[in-house]
């Protein structure tokens, strides 16, 4: 257990995800099957990085659930689940059921969830909007750091939060030593466009998933254009958000804060195309 506990630690330091499988039910005598090691308990782990932590008892058993657990939480996006290996009790996951190339095959009840990282908001700039974010990110439970070239507005009479992470340096400089994750979202709202499109062609080349920049319905498009003509693939240029946050009429920097925050929450709790398809989402009027 301390191991399992000591990887946990170690990946989520690293802003990594993990999925933790767990045996919580055995409904049959499995004393009598030799062959099998499953013991209510016993615990597995799949890393972000691939790499896998302990065994259920069988490999044929750990190979199956390894495939469900990738298939749910990395294409649907569930955190939670729960399987068992007898198809009449889990009419839902018959296609497991049949994966399961198992003689003999107990009853066993196993719960998959994942163990995912505090959320992090990286802020470039530190103007208005980025003090409401930080006010509300933390509320909804995120990390944040804001960067900016201007240390009289990256500093703590600006940002009284100790939480908040303050780096005034250049946006370059920055955005090159930060860690990227997918658990992290970064919102682009610095104070002129030639800084706002320096930070995006940067963060491109991320692994975030939530790039969202502040402007102009018009101004985007050109942006875009300007980064496909650069090189820039239609993929890279599907992680930005922008007109950034969901349309609420959002006029005051706190509501247009709420607005982003909203967007992305909407993103990490329910994927893009969810996004893409509601009525409130920018992209949505913007493709109907």
């Amino acid at each position: 257990m301390d191991n399992l506990l000591s990887n946990i630690s170690q990946a989520l330091s690293k802003n990594e995800e993990v999925i933790l499988i767990t045996i919580v039910e055995v409904s049959e005598n499995i004393e009598t099957l030799e062959s099998f090691d499953l013991i209510v308990g016993k615990k597995r782990l799949l890393l972000a990085s691939g790499i896998t932590i302990n065994s259920l008892g069988d490999s044929n058993l750990d190979l199956a659930v390894d495939r469900e657990a990738h298939f749910h939480f990395y294409q649907q996006n569930i955190t939670t689940l729960s399987l068992w290996t007898n198809k009449f009790e889990s009419p839902d996951n018959a296609e497991f059921v049949e994966n399961i190339k198992l003689k003999q095959t107990p009853k066993i009840r196993i719960a998959i969830e994942v163990i995912r990282p505090q959320p992090c908001l990286l802020i470039c700039g530190a103007g208005h909007i980025a003090r409401a974010l930080t006010q509300l990110g933390v509320v909804l439970g995120f990390r944040a750091i804001v960067i900016d070239d201007r240390a009289e507005f990256a500093n703590r009479g600006y940002f009284p939060d100790p939480s908040t992470e303050l780096q005034a340096e250049a946006f370059e400089q920055a955005i090159k030593s930060t860690n990227f994750s997918a658990n992290m979202a970064v919102v682009i709202v610095t104070r002129g466009h030639k800084h706002d499109e320096g930070c995006l062609r940067l963060l491109l080349n991320s692994t975030t998933n939530y790039i969202g920049m502040i402007g102009s319905r018009r101004r985007v498009t050109v942006v875009k254009e300007k980064l496909l003509e650069e090189g820039f693939s239609l993929t890279q240029l599907s992680k930005i958000y922008a007109p950034i946050g969901l349309d609420i009429g959002a006029k005051t920097p706190e509501e247009i804060a709420l607005a982003i925050l909203a967007e992305i929450v909407l993103v990490r709790n329910r994927g893009k195309s969810v996004v893409d398809s509601s009525p409130l989402s920018r992209q949505y009027k913007h493709n109907n």
